[in-house]
């Protein structure tokens, strides 16, 4: 699970400061919330995929974000023996503070959507950035849904030395 939740939160986190690296300019550089004020409607889509980007980071579902959280979550809640405690105590801890950090998250997507922009930032048009977001936002998409989130946890419980099964077939099995 940790594996796991540290591909999917490198995807989004690259992309988020890929998002702020591609709206930086040396004439208006991006370095307050501010800067991104407005941007939903000077640059709709650029405004969207940083969307996607922070609801992952919240945990909200159908993103990577959130599949990576549940595994984290209910793993550590499943663990037996003389630790649960101790488990179920970090399992708390994480989501209080998965609930704060949700309030930064959502408070960079109101000012991108819901407020007037200052001056509209000038994004250089390089393919690379360009390339960047469009596969760190197909990374944080199709890392929540089978057949990607299936192959993810393959390959990171055998990079793990675990030989585990895909969460449907184990529960088709049971």
């Amino acid at each position: 699970a940790l594996l796991y939740y540290l591909v999917a939160y490198g995807s989004m986190t690259i992309g988020a400061f890929a998002v702020i690296a591609y709206l930086d300019s040396r004439e208006r550089p991006v370095e307050i919330v501010d800067d991104v004020a407005g941007l939903s409607r000077s640059h709709p889509v650029v405004a969207l995929v940083m969307a996607l980007f922070m609801f992952s980071l919240i945990g909200i579902p159908l993103t990577a974000g959130f599949t990576g959280k549940f595994l984290i979550f209910f793993g550590t809640m499943s663990v037996p023996g003389d630790q649960a405690g101790f488990y179920r105590t970090l399992a708390l801890i994480g989501a209080i503070n998965a609930a704060i950090g949700g309030w930064y998250y959502l408070r960079i997507v109101a000012v991108m959507y819901l407020r007037s922009p200052l001056q509209a930032p000038t994004p250089k048009r390089n393919t690379p950035g360009i390339l960047t977001l469009a596969i760190c936002a197909a990374l944080t998409l199709g890392l929540s849904v089978p057949p990607l989130s299936n192959w993810l946890l393959k390959a990171t419980g055998s990079a793990a030395g675990i030989m585990s099964e895909t969460p449907a077939r184990g529960a088709a099995a049971r």
